[in-house]
Formats: C-alpha cells, structure tokens, sequence
C-alpha cells in the first residue's frame, strides 16, 4: 500500500495479525486478559497474568483445533438443551451473562 506522497508507509499493522487479546477469568473467577500469539509457526496461549501457559507447534495445533471445536460442540448442545436461564453474552459486558428476568 502507498501514501498519497508514492511512498509506502512506515507504520502499520502486522500482516497477518500475530495475536489477538481476549477476556477470561482466572481460577479466583476476577476477569482478566488473555493472549493467543504466534511466533515463527508456534502458537503461545497466556493467561491473565501474562505468562505462557502453553505453546503448540505443528501436529499439535491441529489436535488442538479439534479438540477444541468439539468441546464448542458439546458446550452448544449443553445450552441448547438445558433451561433457558441465561442471556447471550451482552457486547457491552464482555465475558459476562445476564440472567433472564
């Protein structure tokens, strides 16, 4: 991409992204951030207090993968399946649920 002067610009956003920023809890339930970042083809997940919980590299990335989308299968169905008791996650509040009044 080029500036308005034919230059290209010095300052600009990683391509493609190397980490994304999300809300959790920790093990007291305080909200917190966390990271999933990847370096030179590995992936690192941190927890709220910053410091690397683990890190997957190749055949492990994609077992991962799996088994985390199973696990977001089976949490669907658990919510589907039960009483409705709780609201979708407001954008307002990240990381938290609103009882249904």
């Amino acid at each position: 991409m080029e500036s308005n002067n034919g230059y290209a610009p010095i300052i600009a956003l990683p391509n493609p992204r190397r980490s994304w920023l999300l809300h959790c809890t920790d093990s007291d339930r305080d909200l917190g951030v966390c990271e999933v970042a990847v370096n030179d083809g590995t992936v690192l997940i941190a927890g709220p207090d910053n410091e690397v919980l683990f890190t997957l590299e190749m055949d492990d990335i994609a077992l991962f993968r799996a088994a985390l989308d199973a696990a977001i299968e089976v949490a669907e169905h658990d919510l589907r399946t039960r009483r409705p008791r709780l609201l979708p996650r407001d954008q307002t509040s990240p990381g938290r649920t609103s009882p249904v009044s």
